[in-house]
C-alpha cells in the first residue's frame, strides 16, 4: 500500500478556550479558514513491525503527532504490518499555521 495526501494549513479567525479536560488538553470554539499551503504525507506499508517517520522535522521521532497516530491506528484496527511515514514540508513550523 502506498497512499500520498496533501495535508492544509489553516488559520485561526477565532479562538476561545472553554477549559481544561482531564487528560490535560484543551476544549476549544474555533473557527478555521484553510490555505493553500500544504504538507505532502507518504504513507507505505513495509516489511515488519516499526514505524518510520521521515522528513525535515526537527522532532524525536516518538513525539511526533504523525508517529502518535499511526502507533493509535496499528493498535485500534491490528494492522501487523509496519508503517513508512515521510513528510515532505510546505508549512514552515512554529509559524502558527497548524
Amino acid at each position: 500500500m502506498n497512499t500520498t495526501v496533501k495535508g492544509f494549513a489553516k488559520i485561526n479567525l477565532y479562538l476561545d478556550i472553554l477549559g481544561k479536560r482531564a487528560d490535560g488538553y484543551h476544549d476549544i470554539q474555533a473557527v478555521f479558514q484553510s490555505i493553500d499551503l500544504h504538507d505532502t504525507v507518504t504513507v507505505k506499508t513495509v516489511a515488519g513491525k516499526g514505524i518510520s517517520v521521515q522528513g525535515d522535522l526537527n522532532i524525536e521521532t516518538l513525539d511526533n503527532s504523525a508517529y502518535k497516530a499511526a502507533a493509535f491506528f496499528r493498535d485500534r484496527f491490528d494492522v501487523n504490518d509496519g508503517l513508512s511515514i515521510e513528510i515532505e514540508k510546505g508549512i514552515p513550523v512554529g509559524g502558527g499555521l497548524g
